[in-house]
C-alpha cells in the first residue's frame, strides 16, 4: 500500500506492533496462532486507530495496547472464518485450519478472544471493554446471518450490508470509537463508531469486488466456490434471474458469468462503497482535529485499492 500521507510516527508504531503471543501462553496454541492469523497483515486497523487518536490530540503510544487488542480480535475472527470458509491459505500462507485442523483452529480462536478480554480488563476501562465485547458478539452474529443467507432466497441487499457492518464494520468502528472514548466526549465517540462502521462496510464491499478481480492475498473466487453470497453475487442476481437460480442450485461458476454482467455488478458495488466512504468523510470533517487529510487519504486508499 502507498501510505506517504500517513504520519511517520503512526507508520512506525503500526509496523512495530507486536501482536505475537509470548511464552506465558501454551506453546502449541501460541505457535499455531503466531504462524497463521497473527503473522503479517497490513495493520490497517491500528493505523486507523492511531490516526483518529492523533486527530483528537491523544498520544498514540498510549493506545498501543488497545491497537494490539483490536488486531487480535480481528485475528481470532479470521481463525473462525477460515474454518467456516474451508480456507487453505491466508496471506499467501497456509491457513490456521490447514496447519492444524478445524477443531484446533476454533479452539485457538476462542483462546485468543479470551486472552484479549483478560487484557482489556487489565487496561481498566469498562466502556472500552463493553465496546469490545459488543464487537465480538457482532462478529459471531454477522457470521451466523451470512450462513443463513446461503440457505435463503429471500435475502435483500440490506441484509448483505448488515453482514458487512457486523463482520467488518464492527471492528473498524471499534478502532475509531476507542480514541473517542479515551478522549472523554460521548457524542464524539458515537460519531466515530458510526464513521468506522461505514468505513468497514466499504472495505468489505471492496473485498467482495476483489473476490472477482484478483487479489494476491486471497484465493480467487473464494466466496463463489464456497457458495457464499456476497455483494457482487447479489447484484448479479438483479441483472440475471438465471444466475440466481444457478447459484442456489450450487452450479454457479466464474465461467458461467459473462464478463459484461460481472463488470456491471462490480461497478454497482464499487459505487455503494464510495457512498459509504463519502458518508464517513462527512462525519470526520465535523470532528475538530488536525489529521483530516491523512484520514481521507486512508479512506480513498480503501475504496480504490487493487481493483
Amino acid at each position: 500500500m502507498e501510505l506517504q500521507f500517513i504520519p511517520e510516527d503512526i507508520l512506525d508504531t503500526a509496523k512495530g506492533l507486536d501482536c505475537i503471543l509470548g511464552e506465558l501462553h501454551p506453546t502449541d496454541i501460541s505457535e499455531l496462532l503466531n504462524s497463521s492469523v497473527l503473522a503479517g497483515g497490513k495493520r490497517l486497523r491500528p493505523m486507523l486507530l492511531f490516526l483518529i487518536a492523533k486527530h483528537l490530540g491523544l498520544k498514540i503510544d498510549e493506545l498501543v495496547p488497545h491497537a494490539i487488542c483490536v488486531e487480535q480480535i480481528h485475528a481470532a475472527s479470521l481463525a473462525h472464518d477460515d474454518v467456516i470458509d474451508e480456507a487453505t491459505t491466508r496471506r499467501q500462507r497456509p491457513s490456521i485450519n490447514a496447519l492444524s485442523s478445524n477443531k484446533y483452529a476454533v479452539l485457538a480462536g476462542d483462546y485468543l478472544l479470551a486472552d484479549v478480554i483478560w487484557r482489556l480488563a487489565e487496561l481498566d476501562n469498562i466502556e472500552i471493554l463493553q465496546e469490545s465485547s459488543k464487537v465480538i458478539k457482532d462478529l459471531s452474529l454477522g457470521e451466523w446471518i451470512q450462513l443463513k443467507s446461503t440457505e435463503s432466497q429471500s435475502v435483500s441487499f440490506e441484509d448483505i450490508l448488515d453482514v458487512a457492518e457486523l463482520k467488518t464494520g464492527s471492528v473498524m468502528g471499534l478502532c475509531a470509537a476507542i480514541p473517542g472514548i479515551i478522549h472523554g466526549d460521548e457524542k464524539v465517540a458515537v460519531a466515530l463508531r458510526d464513521f468506522g462502521r461505514s468505513v468497514g462496510i466499504a472495505f468489505q464491499l471492496v473485498d467482495d469486488v476483489l473476490d472477482f478481480s484478483g487479489d494476491p492475498q486471497k484465493e480467487p473466487f473464494n466466496d463463489l466456490k464456497n457458495g457464499q453470497l456476497n455483494a457482487v453475487i447479489y447484484k448479479l442476481f438483479d441483472l440475471s434471474a438465471e444466475l440466481k437460480d444457478t447459484f442456489y442450485q450450487g452450479k454457479l461458476t466464474p465461467e458461467s458469468i459473462s464478463s459484461e454482467l460481472l463488470e456491471q455488478a462490480k461497478n454497482i458495488v464499487k459505487d455503494v462503497a464510495k457512498e459509504k466512504i463519502e458518508y464517513a468523510k462527512r462525519i470526520i470533517t465535523e470532528i475538530p482535529g488536525h489529521q483530516i487529510a491523512s484520514i481521507n487519504g486512508l479512506l480513498d486508499l480503501i475504496v480504490l485499492r487493487d481493483y
